[in-house]
């Protein structure tokens, strides 16, 4: 390398046109990861910049480095971590960016974490938010996964969701829930006569002394259910159609309506 072209080379890292790691395309050590890692927290914007570069280039490793410190590192941290979780290739980088959008306790982050989503092809994270949509359990859980779906925006969920029909197992045959509704209505219905009689011994003989009470009376009704969900009945919700799990009927629609096709607006 000569002097002008080297000279031209430092001077596109200092302008941020290429990572200071493109030259040669050396490995980044371990050690260099840890410092990343921990720079994204640095209160320099520089150093955070460069820790984001490094830890990028440190691929699948450093997805794992990332992941480890969410649950305890600051929201800033979380946030920083977001655009670099986008462009690392890997499910663990990307599950982690997907539950980031739907259950952190940041609402920034939540907001950041999305436009990541919303930014990037990344498969493994659209398969794990579409999941979520048909969890067993509370119901809040499939609510906030629809409502991250809509906040995404991105029609290769529904792209996905219809590929969905055709495959063979779990994700095409409905998947119960678990959810238990038990309802109890109690009317009530008047008053009726309850009467106990108790025999007493007397020095003559024996007595039977009634206490009689007036107690209310009420009916109880309960109703016990679960709910089934599948991924027909999550694209009618996103839709606003319904063909059941039909796969014939929802590829029609939608190689007529996804160009057109757009988001409904659901509660965050």
């Amino acid at each position: 390398m000569n002097i002008s072209t080297r000279f031209l080379l430092c001077l596109a890292i200092a302008h941020g046109v290429l990572s200071p790691l493109a030259d040669a395309g050396r490995a980044v050590s371990e050690r260099e990861l840890r410092n990343a890692v921990a720079q994204l927290s640095s209160s320099s914007a520089g150093r955070r910049q460069e820790a984001q570069e490094t830890l990028v280039a440190g691929g699948t490793l450093a997805g794992e480095m990332i992941v480890k410190g969410l649950e305890r590192g600051s929201s800033a941290y979380r946030r920083r971590a977001v655009p670099v979780l986008a462009k690392i290739a890997g499910e663990d980088a990307e599950i982690a960016l997907a539950e980031l959008a739907l259950a952190d306790r940041s609402e920034d982050v939540r907001q950041t974490a999305i436009e990541g989503l919303r930014s990037a092809d990344l498969p493994f994270a659209r398969k794990h938010v579409l999941r979520q949509t048909m969890a067993d359990g509370p119901v809040k859980v499939r609510d906030r996964a629809l409502e991250t779906v809509c906040a995404i925006g991105d029609k290769r969920y529904i792209d996905e969701l219809v590929r969905w029909l055709d495959q063979e197992g779990i994700l095409k045959r409905p998947a119960t829930t678990g959810l238990k509704i038990d309802m109890a209505h109690r009317q009530f219905q008047g008053y009726d006569n309850f009467s106990t009689e108790i025999p007493v011994e007397t020095g003559s003989g024996t007595r039977t002394v009634t206490n009689k009470q007036l107690l209310p009376v009420s009916r109880s009704v309960r109703i016990s259910t679960e709910v089934v969900v599948s991924t027909g009945r999550i694209l009618a919700v996103l839709t606003g159609r319904d063909f059941g799990d039909d796969s014939a009927k929802w590829k029609e629609w939608w190689e007529e309506q996804r160009e057109d096709y757009r988001f409904p607006k659901l509660r965050r």
